[in-house]
């Protein structure tokens, strides 16, 4: 069995059946759903798409160093997230209930990450409560990067 292990749910960009499409082409079994981080955003011309690849390049084979530039150039004092000069808005109450539809959807292809942000959500324990009745969520994701809160 082949499970992606990660994968941001935004239907605006990449559609369940699409998403499904491109499992069954890949031989992917499962896929494990995370709500998604940022507001939505295309990489349409060659440029851009290059521009993300040097980003990447620069956090796996120069690390630290590469994750320091990264980190510089893809996150604005206002805490959005700027690629190639464009700035995108970072979702600050992800959207677990969108996660928990598309796995009662299609229970025998998706589960789930519970998304919390403890700096948007005094009540975040509440969120992980919701959730983690459903046998579908397997673990739990936090962000403090990109939601600029400090790990105690």
């Amino acid at each position: 069995m082949i499970i992606d292990c990660h994968m941001h749910l935004n239907q605006n960009m990449l559609s369940l059946p699409k998403m499904l499409a491109g499992m069954n082409a890949n031989g992917i079994d499962k896929t494990v759903l995370i709500a998604d981080m940022v507001e939505s955003f295309s990489l349409g011309t060659w440029p851009e798409r290059a521009g993300v690849d040097l980003l990447r390049l620069g956090l796996y084979y120069f690390n630290p160093l590469g994750r320091s530039a990264c980190d510089m150039l893809t996150i604005d004092k206002k805490g959005h997230f700027v690629l190639l000069g464009k700035k995108y808005r970072i979702i600050a109450k992800p959207d677990n209930a969108a996660v928990a539809a598309a796995i009662e959807e299609h229970p025998d292809r998706f589960m789930g990450w519970m998304f919390i942000n403890p700096s948007a959500d005094p009540d975040y324990m509440s969120e992980l409560e919701r959730w983690s009745s459903n046998p579908a969520m397997i673990g739990v994701k936090a962000h403090p990067f990109w939601h600029d809160y400090p790990v105690r």
